[in-house]
């Protein structure tokens, strides 16, 4: 009930979703699939809140979230690369999405993510900075 009140008011604020994927982790409250039905159903309506709410997961709790939980990586990319359109795309949002896309082993989508912001990192939204200076050598061709 709180979750429906919160997202009347303010439909994309992403802590909702948020607050609501914690709830229904299997941990918890949730049923088995509850999660990524979820994620795909915020997905389809509000691209950056699924995206916001998969990376605090990866951040949070999950080695793995897609594997963990069974979301489709595939499935799910092409929905929250909808943050990458022209005129929406913020470098937070472009890094988020390059994360997960690491996660999920998908260097296509990363390299794009970032390359929608001209490369611009930001470093607080990776979980290791060892991680991000390895993409960033890769990505330039000077990976050892």
């Amino acid at each position: 009930t709180l979750f429906d009140q919160g997202i009347a008011l303010e439909p994309a604020y992403p802590h909702m979703y948020e607050m609501k994927a914690y709830y229904i982790l299997p941990r918890w409250y949730g049923r088995r699939d509850e999660l990524r039905e979820f994620i795909f159903a915020v997905a389809d309506r509000h691209p950056q809140a699924a995206l916001w709410v998969l990376w605090r997961l990866q951040q949070g709790v999950y080695q793995n979230v897609f594997k963990q939980e069974g979301i489709e990586w595939d499935a799910i990319k092409v929905k929250l690369k909808k943050c990458l359109e022209p005129n929406s795309v913020k470098i937070g949002q472009a890094n988020m999405l390059a994360y997960l896309s690491d996660v999920a082993g998908d260097a296509e989508t990363l390299a794009a993510a970032l390359k929608s912001v001209d490369g611009k990192l930001d470093a607080s939204l990776w979980r290791s900075r060892k991680r991000l200076d390895e993409i960033v050598n890769r990505l330039a061709g000077t990976d050892p």
